[in-house]
């Protein structure tokens, strides 16, 4: 984020653009650009695009801004061999593919778990989050929401769970972590499988959320 607000501000120096003008240009309110450029709000991605096209950037589907600068060292950032740091070739930030087991461990090392792959999102994760590749038929379904065997699911372990969302719970009886969705009604929690044939477990004790899966994905061959 803080290399994109330099650029746009080195872009305007260059243009003599005053906020006013950019953000009657973008069909944006000034104070809204002067709440991106002094970093108290963060634009969405296709908003960061419209800034960049207006200052004669590349397009917003060549540069992006990296998150992995922004994750205190904790991903190797997927750059462009002959382009400045922060120009990449995918579509947003890069975040490490896990083997399963991480979504168990209390504190997940990348390093030990890394496949030694990485995938692009445009999701701009809280928190040091990561991809696993899903297991099993519990969560395919054949109407509605469905995340079959062999999808990408992406896991923030430091975004909001609510009632709803699609979680990562280690369960220690299970020997590993499950994938559900977390309902709650009664003060009481259940995690629900999105495969109507596979049974609603009860919360229980020593359950713990390990993260929120906030994007998905299905690789073909």
């Amino acid at each position: 984020m803080e290399t994109w607000i330099e650029l746009v501000k080195q872009k305007m120096r260059e243009r003599r653009l005053t906020q006013e003008q950019l953000a009657e240009r973008i069909g944006r309110s000034q104070g809204a650009l002067n709440h991106w450029l002094s970093g108290r709000r963060r634009p969405d991605l296709e908003t960061m695009n419209d800034v960049l096209r207006e200052l004669g950037e590349v397009d917003l589907e060549v540069v992006q801004i990296l998150r992995v600068n922004e994750q205190r060292g904790q991903y190797n950032p997927a750059q462009v061999a002959s382009g400045p740091e922060w120009a990449i070739s995918g579509p947003g930030f890069s975040y490490p593919l896990l083997e399963w087991a991480a979504a168990a461990d209390e504190k997940p090392s990348i390093a030990h778990y890394s496949t030694g792959v990485s995938h692009f999102s445009d999701y701009h994760a809280r928190g040091p989050a990561f991809w696993l590749t899903v297991e099993g038929e519990s969560m395919s379904a054949a109407f509605g929401r469905s995340v079959p065997a062999g999808s990408l699911i992406l896991v923030d372990p430091y975004a909001q769970a609510h009632t709803g969302s699609l979680v990562i719970v280690s369960a220690p009886e299970h020997q590993q972590a499950v994938f559900r969705e977390l309902l709650e009604e009664g003060g009481r929690r259940y995690l629900r499988a999105l495969n109507p044939t596979w049974p609603v477990l009860g919360w229980e004790p020593g359950w713990q959320i390990k993260g929120v899966v906030v994007r998905a994905m299905l690789m073909l061959d």
